[in-house]
């Protein structure tokens, strides 16, 4: 696990967010190589419906709560939270003989996944309560490394 702080002038606006977060397959005639990648690496499950029997299955519901509800378009919320664009384009992929779409993928970015050909989770996050969430992962195991990057002036 890594968490990169990005400098920030101004908030994300939606826009800005899709030039660095995806949460939908590519499109695989435009993108073969981005669509191979995020359908090998980047699908939650299935599980619900699709698959009852998914190992985050808990009591008949996702606890990762997949499938996503589709959306056209990125929007941050009031709270900060992101909800991702999801749209209902007609591109699937299959997996585990089931037939996913966006509602399955998980936030990433595209390059990162096909440069290091493993599942990469991107999230935009706001401070409000994350810190819990982002240091769980940190600070679970021995493998740890605080690390700083920054351009030349």
């Amino acid at each position: 696990h890594i968490i990169i702080w990005l400098a920030k002038e101004a908030p994300l606006d939606a826009q800005k967010i899709d030039s660095y977060i995806s949460a939908q397959l590519p499109d695989h005639v435009k993108d073969p190589i981005g669509y191979e990648a995020v359908s090998s690496f980047m699908v939650h499950g299935p599980c619900g419906p699709l698959g009852q029997s998914s190992p985050c299955m808990s009591e008949g519901k996702c606890n990762k709560f997949y499938p996503k509800e589709f959306c056209e378009q990125t929007t941050v919320r009031e709270n900060g939270f992101t909800e991702y664009a999801r749209p209902n384009n007609g591109i699937t992929a299959r997996k585990n003989n089931v037939d996913i779409d966006n509602r399955f993928i998980v936030p990433h970015n595209v390059d990162l996944v096909v440069k290091y050909q493993a599942h990469i989770n991107v999230e935009k996050v706001n401070h409000d309560g994350m810190h819990k969430y982002l240091f769980k992962y940190v600070t679970k195991g021995f493998d740890c490394a605080g690390i700083g990057l920054h351009g030349k002036s």
